[in-house]
């Protein structure tokens, strides 16, 4: 049978865009099915909305300190939410995402692109609006949305998420964000500097509950230093809507119930695969709550589709999706020999809080429940690295985790630039680099990354091929 296309990728998001642009340049006749606009959840509601307005409440912060420390209120033309006025961040949000959109066009080229619903009609088949194609193959990326939870009294009034938060118009004066995992942290810090009173209600005995509890602890700091209030183990019972307020009843812990009360709610617990109307039963894909499942290759339960990103569950995040798109594209235009799996021991994420928590590999607990006593660990605290001396940012450390003959197991940063950092570390490990490779290695002088060469020094003094050299150059020393 003749098909309309090689293969077809169904969402125009991080891992879609990447999906279709690199199966166009493999020399396959390429189709893009895309719901609403290219660029997905990323480009929209957040990547890269939530990076800009973090970055404009850093700014709005660093303003309002430095005329506070001369005894000034801060000069309207300088005062970036004057009254609580949130359009001119909105506008600088949408100001970026159109610079981000002409990027996106350059995906596309080459490419056919379908705007509307997407449902399969067959196996091969794929009905979009009014139009059908079919396809030899497919790429399933339609990412996912906001979970919201079903909590009595949250869906008779307003709720944000993230799909909107970017766009409102007024500063709440107080927010309550249900969640406290990366969004939940970097948008309350975000608007704690912005000027709004916020609460962070967090289900999990900590912020951040899938990092090293060092590094929840030091994020938590940071926020409750700006001014965030944090309740953790704390389980919503009910929203109630009072006096134009929405307060919500939680239990925490053995203790009674207690309220809190703010303008808005943003909601921030989770999210759910985008994959209700796409017909997969009929087609023979099947599905978990997670999402749509795939083999090691990305392959789902019917041999023509493929999924990656979101829709997939597991590490949702932009950078994984690119990668996935790779791994799914080589696999699903190559004979089965030429396959290759997707690897996920080397996946770096990053919460964007000041300071930024990065991290790669694997936790100090995860090290030591699989290798045991071999595992060391090296704290190394930024107040020791000078270019965070000179721009007073000291806050935070470096923690490496480090296995036998020196190879390095993961890796937790909580800095300044931590995002950065990070991007050595996770070099190192996808080839399988030492401890030793990374001293020997020149690093340029005062920087942050000098900070990852001087942990690795403090790491490597302390290992066992610093001290076979150290026995070796003792034997040729004079007898003291």
């Amino acid at each position: 049978m003749r098909y309309d296309y090689d293969l077809t990728v169904i969402g125009g998001g991080s891992g879609g865009l990447v999906a279709a642009r690199l199966a166009h340049e493999l020399g396959a006749k390429v189709a893009l099915v895309e719901k609403e606009r290219l660029g997905g959840d990323c480009l929209y509601a957040g990547c890269v909305p939530s990076k800009t307005l973090i970055h404009v409440a850093t700014v709005t912060r660093l303003l309002r300190r430095s005329t506070a420390e001369r005894g000034q209120r801060p000069e309207p033309d300088i005062d970036l939410v004057p009254a609580g006025d949130m359009r001119p961040v909105t506008a600088a949000i949408s100001g970026v995402t159109r610079e981000v959109t002409h990027e996106e066009q350059i995906y596309v080229q080459g490419i056919d692109v379908h705007f509307g619903l997407p449902t399969f009609r067959s196996p091969h088949t794929l009905d979009i609006a009014a139009t059908t194609l079919t396809s030899k193959r497919f790429i399933i990326a339609t990412g996912s949305s906001p979970d919201v939870p079903a909590l009595p009294g949250l869906l008779d009034g307003q709720y944000l998420t993230n799909q909107d938060v970017f766009s409102i118009d007024q500063l709440p004066a107080s927010l309550i964000i249900l969640g406290g995992g990366p969004l939940g942290c970097e948008l309350g810090q975000a608007f704690v500097r912005l000027g709004s009173q916020v609460t962070i209600l967090g289900r999990a005995s900590r912020l951040l509950p899938k990092e090293d509890p060092a590094v929840s602890h030091a994020v938590q700091a940071a926020l409750e230093a700006d001014g965030v209030r944090v309740h953790l183990s704390a389980q919503a019972q009910r929203v109630e809507h009072v006096a134009g307020q929405q307060r919500i009843r939680y239990a925490q812990g053995n203790a009674s119930s207690a309220n809190v009360s703010a303008n808005a709610v943003l909601v921030a617990v989770g999210r759910r695969p985008n994959i209700a109307e796409l017909g997969l039963a009929g087609v023979g894909v099947r599905t978990a709550s997670t999402g749509i499942v795939v083999n090691s290759r990305l392959r789902t339960s019917a041999p023509h589709i493929y999924a990656i990103g979101d829709v997939i569950g597991g590490f949702r995040f932009s950078h994984v999706a690119a990668a996935q798109a790779s791994v799914a594209v080589r696999n699903a235009l190559l004979p089965g020999f030429l396959g290759k799996d997707m690897r996920y021991d080397v996946v770096p994420w990053v919460t964007f809080t000041d300071p930024e928590a990065a991290r790669v590999g694997l936790t100090e607990v995860q090290a030591r429940q699989q290798f045991g006593d071999t595992v060391r660990i090296q704290v190394f605290a930024m107040a020791g690295v000078d270019r965070a001396q000179t721009e007073q940012a000291t806050s935070g450390f470096i923690k490496l985790v480090v296995g036998k003959n020196d190879t390095i197991l993961g890796a937790h940063i909580v800095s300044a630039h931590a995002a950065e950092m990070l991007a050595e570390i996770v070099l190192a490990m996808r080839h399988r680099m030492r401890l030793g490779d990374i001293v020997s290695t020149i690093h340029a002088y005062p920087t942050y990354a000098t900070g990852i060469q001087q942990a690795a020094f403090e790491a490597y003094l302390s290992g066992r091929s610093f001290a076979r050299g150290r026995s070796v150059v003792r034997r040729f020393l004079p007898r003291r």
